[in-house]
């Protein structure tokens, strides 16, 4: 009996650019997979405006097996899981890959992850990517860092899980900011064996704004509430580090010099342990990855304490 793999992609854009590339990934996705040995489908849980919705109206028409719906149930305050919610009403398959938009696997890949159903209930892999700008090494070093201090792992825009899992247990809150996060804790505390293979690898492209950036972090530092102990940390680092300074400036420099060497010790050795497709020193930008929640821990208890955060067209207080 062969394989079956629904890969679920919600999508929420406002740049017809951004959409019509794509599409043209989709159609071509679409057509390799038609050529292997695999049942598969493609479902696009379209949240884009209104005049972009045809783009993928069309895409559905032209493609061998892809679904596009238009979420009607936005009942959860995450738009992005009232899109994967609204897609596992339509699959049909054994498995599941939930994609972010801004990955561009290859069936290659998918054919490749198609094994680890076999071992884990629920997993995620490494994501490599096609071009290397300073926006995509501060978030692997990141990504490094915490697969090696998180028993956990980083999460990375997607997660493979058996279709099991939600016919049995159903579907988690669409409330929180932490979607990844709140999936998996959900199917892990029903007691699905959670893993991170390796060398495994999704590939990715990433091209954002200095603007968008910049509210990533925000948001980031916003879901590590989930994480009360991680988030106090990140919180008492720049007091700490402004009163060592008011008291000792060289103590102060020769410890931040320690804190840089470390989190470039471990996300160096994140990367060698599970990042050997990515050849840049990656590891080098670690500690610029890790000031930012110096700051920007400090605009999230800000915003929690008051309306909560932006994602997409709504607010978001609770983290996950």
């Amino acid at each position: 009996m062969r394989q079956s793999i629904s890969i679920i992609i919600p999508v929420k854009s406002s740049d017809q650019n951004t959409v019509a590339q794509l599409c043209r990934y989709l159609y071509s996705l679409d057509n390799e997979l038609a050529e292997k040995s695999i049942k598969y489908e493609i479902i696009v849980a379209d949240e884009c405006s209104s005049d972009l919705v045809e783009q993928f109206e069309q895409l559905s028409k032209s493609a061998k097996h892809m679904i596009h719906i238009v979420p009607q149930d936005r009942s959860g305050k995450n738009d992005k899981l009232n899109g994967v919610y609204a897609a596992i009403e339509y699959t049909k398959n054994d498995y599941y890959l939930i994609i972010d938009d801004h990955y561009r696997i290859t069936a290659t890949e998918i054919i490749d992850i198609i094994p680890c159903f076999k071992e884990y209930d629920l997993f995620k892999v490494v994501p490599i990517f096609e071009n290397y700008s300073i926006d995509v090494m501060i978030d692997l070093a990141g990504f490094f860092f915490r697969c090696i201090t998180d028993k956990t792992k980083q999460f990375a825009g997607h997660i493979a899980m058996k279709s099991s899992l939600y016919k049995e247990y159903g579907f988690p809150n669409r409330d929180g900011l932490y979607d990844e996060y709140i999936v998996e804790k959900y199917y892990a505390d029903k007691g699905a064996y959670i893993g991170f293979p390796r060398n495994k690898f999704l590939s990715a492209t990433q091209k954002i704004s200095v603007n968008k950036f910049l509210e990533q972090r925000v948001r980031y530092a916003y879901e590590n509430i989930a994480f009360p102990l991680r988030f106090s940390i990140h919180l008492c680092l720049l007091p700490v580090f402004i009163l060592l300074m008011s008291k000792a400036v060289e103590c102060a420099i020769i410890l931040f010099g320690l804190y840089c060497f470390c989190i470039m010790l471990i996300s160096f050795w994140g990367q060698f342990k599970f990042g050997k497709k990515h050849i840049p020193p990656i590891f080098l930008f670690a500690p610029v990855w890790h000031l930012t929640y110096w700051i920007t821990s400090w605009i999230a208890l800000f915003l929690f304490c008051t309306k909560g955060v932006s994602f997409g067209e709504n607010r978001i207080r609770k983290p996950k």
